[in-house]
């Protein structure tokens, strides 16, 4: 019975070492390399939709394309001078940039977060977000 019990510590034993080898080395087993900045950006444009040209557009909006430059990483109130980073969706965005969404036509109005819950609302909200985000009077 010891040396069974031995012979179960010493494999137990070797299959921690094996593992901890394995856990602990510098160099992955499967590399995965990291996608190049062309990959990302069709990855990204893939999943995107463009907007429509001409539909709907806003006071103040550019109509030319905007296929190469940047979008913004903060976003500057003209009246204010306060700078907030670009939300990712309505719900996260400051209250002055909701605002400037109404004012420059892109909505009727600021949503609650009960109204968000509708899909045509968060469809109409997402859109409209997306355009804002391309009106250069306020890139920081």
């Amino acid at each position: 019975m010891g040396t069974l019990l031995m012979a179960l510590l010493i494999l137990v034993a070797v299959y921690l070492a094996y593992v901890f080898y394995y856990a602990l080395r510098s160099e992955p087993d499967h590399p995965h390399p990291e996608p190049s900045d062309q990959a990302r950006e069709k990855a990204v444009q893939a999943v995107v939709e463009p907007l429509p040209k001409g539909e709907g557009e806003a006071q103040g909006e550019h109509t030319e394309d905007h296929g190469e430059e940047p979008l913004p990483e903060k976003l500057r109130n003209p009246e204010t001078g306060e700078v907030a980073a670009v939300p990712t969706s309505y719900h996260f965005a400051k209250r002055w940039i909701k605002e400037a969404m109404v004012k420059e036509g892109l909505l009727e109005r600021v949503y609650t977060q009960s109204e968000l819950k509708d899909p045509e609302t968060a469809k109409k909200t997402r859109e409209a977000l997306e355009r804002f985000k391309r009106l250069k009077k306020y890139w920081a």
